[in-house]
């Protein structure tokens, strides 16, 4: 006698509920991720409910409106820089969104910039910004020339800083 082959068939029922770890029993539908914005009729939410949730749209223009505050205030972006070593390299940047504070370590080839973070959830780690992300930084001493005295000095204490919390 042959074994029976298995075949993995979505399932028939045109919908059924699930309860998540939260307790909550959830409608899951068959065969799509859209689920009707309405309760059913026995009481469950739906699982995917694609008109509630998170607003792309609204969040992108409070984005753009913060953006666009910080530039209406004078303010220099990270955008508005040639993106070189010799034009970023030691500016002290904030970002527009939250309270984080950081340095600029270097840019490399593909202008992706390297900053260590003096301030904010991040403080002392080390983070890339891509280049479409630049707009989000305002550059806190803009006129200042780049010093490499003082900024191998920023270099040691941030190594120091790692390795008593490597320890």
């Amino acid at each position: 006698m042959s074994p029976i082959p298995l075949l993995f068939l979505k399932s028939l029922v045109p919908a059924h509920t699930r309860r998540l770890k939260s307790g909550k029993v959830v409608r899951v539908r068959q065969y799509s991720n859209k689920v009707s914005k309405h309760q059913g009729d026995d009481g469950t939410l739906d699982m995917f409910n694609v008109d509630s949730g998170f607003d792309s749209a609204a969040w992108d223009n409070a984005r753009t409106a913060r953006i666009n505050a910080s530039r209406d205030a004078g303010n220099i972006h990270l955008d508005k820089l040639p993106p070189c070593v010799e034009s970023m390299r030691g500016k002290k940047i904030s970002y527009v969104h939250g309270d984080e504070k950081g340095t600029v370590f270097t840019v490399d080839n593909h202008e992706t910039i390297y900053v260590h973070w003096d301030t904010g959830p991040y403080a002392g780690d080390m983070a890339i910004l891509l280049p479409r992300d630049t707009k989000d930084y305002v550059v806190l001493n803009p006129k200042e020339p780049y010093d490499p005295v003082a900024f191998a000095k920023m270099i040691k204490q941030w190594k120091r800083l790692d390795n008593a919390r490597a320890k």
